[in-house]
């Protein structure tokens, strides 16, 4: 019943098929009419053959080489139906069916620059049906991937990032600079330092990332190149409050290698970080490898010994490039966290990208065991963020980022709500 629903919509395909010229010759048409029979009585494989012992008659007919074209498709026929098609769409380049077609059996045969062309070219039409569309950016995602391991194995990149934005505390002490609680003649004491209080703010953001790869012939190390460089540079600048303004200096080393014959990555980035007046120095190092279930394992350790393990792996539940992840972390207060990722394309070109992570951390002690005693404090953060981008060009874009994270403890005057907008524009540079 199934092959025979799989039949049927071929069929359907074929007679609904329009715009074809009026001229195709009487012996092409009782060709294809005897196809057709043969179809209806559940008979790809000789309509196939048919067509294929009459295709001189099927020359210069756009319906027939489509009908052809479709039916090598639909059983296989890799190369064949490449070749059709390609005739098809040079015949009727205005057939949105006949281009579809073409895009998907380019991908089949490995063109896969063709088959980008393609489908980009069928996004940036208007008036598509809303189900071609999603069709397009399905194949368009899994074409992504494919085109990177074309590209030569030494690449570079830079990527400048510009920024505005606006941001709101509602701070109840998380974010000052100190907090002091203590019993004096049995009354607390409490002392909030007030230059970091909570803050609404307006902010300029730019950054320059320049990243280049280098692979190895083999692509033994997929999903990560042989070897990669990236240097990032970072400022932040806020309108009212110049003691938050921050820049940054990074650099990154990474290195593609097998680990018990999964493909793995060992990389080092070193930062350079000023807050107001204040400068810190960090590096980390993190080692990730792919496990047998096709899941990512992620473990960093950096300078002021804190240490993270993170699994993460794609779930067909939360669609083709969700992902969800779960991990432990350990610094001065033990957390654990877990979250999702996934993104959608809106409509052609427009992409969300939403995420959702709860973290639950435990100190050893108290602000103040005087007045605490042996209670430790546990923190809870939840976090909503979403980012909206659209290509204006094809190295262009421009994005809103929008943030909201919750934060509450059971300790007292410990609870943070922030929100977070910013409208930017990335563009590439090869």
């Amino acid at each position: 019943m199934h092959k025979h629903i799989k039949w049927l919509a071929l069929m359907l395909c074929i007679y609904s098929t329009s715009a074809y010229s009026l001229s195709t010759s009487a012996s092409s048409a009782s060709v294809i009419q005897y196809a057709e029979k043969l179809l209806a009585a559940h008979q790809p494989e000789n309509a196939y053959q048919w067509l294929s012992q009459h295709q001189q008659q099927l020359v210069g007919s756009a319906k027939g080489l489509y009908v052809y074209g479709v039916l090598a498709l639909r059983l296989g026929h890799k190369q064949q139906a490449f070749l059709m098609l390609q005739q098809v769409v040079e015949l009727d380049p205005n057939n949105l069916a006949a281009q579809l077609d073409l895009a998907i059996a380019a991908i089949q045969v490995g063109q896969w620059a063709q088959a980008e062309g393609l489908l980009t070219s069928l996004a940036q039409r208007k008036g598509n049906p809303k189900g071609v569309n999603r069709l397009i950016a399905s194949y368009r995602n899994k074409i992504k991937y494919q085109l990177q391991l074309l590209k030569p194995l030494q690449q570079a990149t830079t990527v400048i990032k510009l920024g505005s934005g606006y941001n709101d505390n509602v701070n109840l002490g998380l974010l000052t600079q100190q907090i002091v609680l203590d019993t004096l003649d049995g009354a607390i004491n409490i002392n909030v330092d007030s230059s970091s209080m909570a803050m609404a703010d307006q902010y300029q953001h730019i950054s320059v990332t320049h990243h280049r790869t280098w692979g190895n012939a083999s692509r033994t190390n997929t999903p990560w190149p042989d070897f990669s460089i990236t240097a990032q540079g970072k400022a932040t600048s806020y309108q009212v409050s110049p003691q938050y303004n921050t820049s940054s200096a990074q650099l990154s080393f990474a290195k593609g290698l097998t680990l018990l014959s999964r493909p793995a990555q060992l990389s080092l980035t070193t930062q350079l970080l000023t807050l107001g007046d204040q400068v810190s120095q960090d590096w980390r190092l993190k080692a990730s490898t792919l496990l047998a279930s096709k899941q990512t394992l992620e473990l960093q350790l950096d300078q002021q010994n804190k240490s993270s393990i993170q699994l993460s792996a794609n779930s067909p539940w939360l669609g083709p490039k969700g992902q969800w992840f779960v991990g432990l972390e350990k610094h001065k207060a033990r957390a654990s966290y877990l979250g999702v990722t996934v993104p959608w394309t809106v409509r052609n070109d427009t992409h969300l990208d939403a995420g959702v992570n709860y973290t639950s951390s435990q100190d050893l002690s108290a602000y103040s065991p005087a007045i605490f005693g042996d209670k430790q404090k546990t923190t809870q953060t939840l976090a909503i963020n979403t980012n909206l981008w659209r290509f204006i060009g094809q190295d262009q874009k421009v994005y809103v980022n929008l943030a909201w994270q919750n934060q509450t403890s059971n300790i007292a005057l410990f609870r943070t709500r922030w929100t977070s907008i910013e409208i930017g524009i990335t563009k590439q540079l090869k």
